[in-house]
């Protein structure tokens, strides 16, 4: 894995099953990040085809490719183990000033400086813990539980390389009376409790794109963080009416953000 070592910082996109999203977004992350910044690909795919091509197409562009240790976990679990191991075995190795999480799906659709938005050394999009009966929206001194969401997550370096990689983990964590943190929440106790709580960093909406029996946040809608856009469900793991439909969208809009 070859890096640039002037970059400021690091960004990881834990890919999955998805060359195609891969090569949008190495090539809108070229298009629209101002930062000084390294690419590492990290492939957490269950399909050994389909981390070949996604090393392959690393290679061709010029990206750094690690290939995480294929793990039996389920979703959640899977991606916070994946965030562990490129954390223990390349971010903290690498020693850059700033680190950040990517999922594959998502994508900037402007210029755009990830370091002008850092407040007091965090970025991202801010959630908070989920309940028995659902999203808590209000921070409490019962419930004051905070993370960043794993898919857009961003810090500066020095708050995690102090602590034993042993003693956390980037699983979702759970509190008392069911509420529990989504994945990211294991950085709880080391991290997060000891910064102040900072209110919402990056905005965060959903545009409705199309209509369809099912019709929710995981089948017609897409995202809009800052001025990124992400896909939910791009692989597809809740079952999509008409996939192919919304495949062909996304595929139509990531096209005239590369070319516009």
């Amino acid at each position: 894995m070859v890096l640039d070592n002037n970059s400021e910082i690091d960004l990881v996109t834990i890919a999955f099953n998805n060359p195609l999203m891969i090569e949008f977004q190495i090539q809108l992350l070229r298009k629209n990040i101002t930062d000084k910044f390294s690419h590492i690909i990290a492939d957490n795919s269950n399909d050994p085809k389909v981390r070949k091509v996604i090393s392959d197409l690393c290679k061709s562009s010029n990206v750094s490719y690690v290939s995480i240790p294929v793990n039996t976990y389920f979703r959640n679990k899977s991606h916070g183990a994946a965030m562990h191991w490129v954390y223990k075995n390349v971010i903290k190795k690498r020693n850059n000033l700033y680190f950040g999480f990517l999922d594959h799906d998502i994508f900037p659709t402007e210029s755009y400086s990830i370091l002008n938005r850092v407040k007091n050394n965090i970025y991202g999009r801010v959630i908070h813990s989920y309940m028995p009966n659902g999203y808590n929206e209000i921070i409490t001194k019962e419930f004051p539980y905070w993370s960043l969401w794993a898919g857009f997550y961003f810090l500066k370096s020095d708050l995690m390389y102090h602590e034993n990689v042993y003693g956390f983990n980037f699983d979702p964590k759970s509190f008392q009376k069911g509420s529990y943190l989504d994945t990211g929440g294991g950085l709880w106790d080391v991290l997060m409790s000891k910064i102040e709580y900072p209110g919402e960093l990056a905005t965060y909406s959903a545009v409705k794109f199309r209509e369809s029996e099912v019709s929710n946040i995981k089948t017609d809608y897409y995202e809009k963080v800052d001025d990124w856009v992400h896909f939910v469900n791009i692989s597809n793991w809740y079952e999509t009416p008409n996939a192919k439909e919304k495949n062909d969208f996304i595929v139509k809009l990531l096209t005239e953000l590369r070319d516009k």
